[in-house]
Parts: C-alpha cells; sequence; structure tokens
C-alpha cells in the first residue's frame, strides 16, 4: 500500500505537470474515498444470475482550472471491485466470487452548471493489482484461488459519468458510474482452457474528497 500511495503521487503530479499552460499555484490537490458497488455485465447460461460484489477506492486528485465553469481532474486510485456468479446445473448449485484490486487512472471532464453542482465525464484505465476467487458448490469444499489474476486481463479500459458538489471549504460528494468496455477474462486460463465469457466491470460508486 506505501508503494501504491508513492506511486499514486507521482501519477497525479505528472498529470498535472502535463498541462503545462496552467500555472501550478492554481491546481488543488485532494484525496478522496469511498464505495464501489461493484459487478460484472455479461452473458451468463440459463439457470445462472450476476450478483454483485462490495468495494471501495482510495487515492489522490488533482482539479486543474481551465476556465471558470469548466476543470480537468486526473485521479489516481486504489480501486476494488468484482462479482459473483451463481445457479445450478446438472442438480449442483454453487456460487462463485471474484475480488480484484485495480490501480485506476481516471482523467475526468468537469463542468460546474451552478456554483458548486458539476457533472463528470471522462475515460478511466485500470492496471490489475491482484484478483481472487472463491468457489463454493453443493458437492465439493471451497475452493479459494488467491492467484486468480492470472486469469484476468492485465487492464482494464472503461468510461466514467457522474454528479458532484463541491463545498467553498474544499470538501466534496460526488457519484459516479464506470462501465468497462474491456473484457475482465482472459481468453485462455492458467490451465490452457477456453474461457466463453465476455464479461465486463460496471461500478456504481460514492465517495467524499478533500482539496488542500
Amino acid at each position: 500500500m506505501k508503494n501504491f500511495f508513492l506511486t499514486a503521487v507521482v501519477a497525479v503530479m505528472g498529470m498535472s505537470a502535463a498541462f503545462g499552460q496552467v500555472r501550478m499555484e492554481n491546481v488543488d490537490i485532494g484525496v478522496r474515498a469511498g464505495y464501489n458497488h461493484a459487478s460484472f455485465s455479461g452473458t451468463v447460461p440459463a439457470g445462472f444470475d450476476l450478483g454483485s460484489q462490495a468495494g471501495f477506492h482510495a487515492g489522490l486528485f488533482a482539479e486543474i482550472p481551465v476556465s471558470p465553469r469548466f476543470s480537468i481532474q486526473p485521479e489516481a486510485l486504489y480501486f476494488t471491485q468484482g462479482g459473483s456468479l451463481s445457479g445450478a446445473m446438472d442438480g449442483v448449485s454453487g456460487d462463485a466470487t471474484i475480488k480484484s484490486q485495480y490501480f485506476a487512472i481516471p482523467v475526468l471532464a468537469k463542468v460546474y452548471v451552478i456554483d458548486g453542482l458539476n457533472v463528470q465525464v471522462g475515460p478511466q484505465i485500470g492496471i490489475l493489482m491482484g484478483a481472487n476467487s472463491e468457489l463454493n458448490t453443493s458437492a465439493a469444499a471451497t475452493v479459494v484461488n488467491d492467484d486468480f489474476h492470472k486469469d484476468m486481463n492485465s487492464f482494464d479500459f472503461g468510461g466514467v459519468v457522474g454528479l458532484g458538489y463541491k463545498f467553498p471549504q474544499g470538501f466534496s460528494i460526488d457519484a459516479r458510474y464506470h462501465h468497462g468496455f474491456s473484457e475482465v477474462m482472459k481468453e485462455t486460463n492458467s490451465l490452457g482452457q477456453f474461457v466463453d465469457n465476455d464479461f465486463k466491470n460496471r461500478v456504481f460508486s460514492v465517495g467524499v474528497g478533500y482539496q488542500f
């Protein structure tokens, strides 16, 4: 976690410096954290259902003003998400959960509709840091795989839309939806087996922030 926050600081400062025409004293650096309600979208066999997984996010951001009503906000976040699958086949019922951790880098355009109230939209890239899975069935003991990241793609690209409010004291609150455009799973798993699914990440999140 220490290495993550060091990387986050470097990432946020680097993205801020990329907007060279903006004077650094006008850039607001802050911290943010919140709750993630995560799941997968995709096709599942008959008799199975996709479920959700609780997660969280925490990290740093920089708000870079472009005009009085428009700013760019790059962020560097530790982002946990995942999903679940449950159902029955051939008389055996079971459920599987996947919990994944990403280094997420959203770059958001923020449009202030009125003072404080803003609309957010932009891309987000996620770099997979780790993942684990748990399989429970009525026919066998629980199976836990702490190396499930080997079966997942290393990068996740998606889009973010959100609504936020920034208070004069520097506090902020927002609600966002992230939808992944890239598939979560590799076409072939670590055992060399073909994986027939088109799962993509989707996350509803609520967060709070504070700008220094």
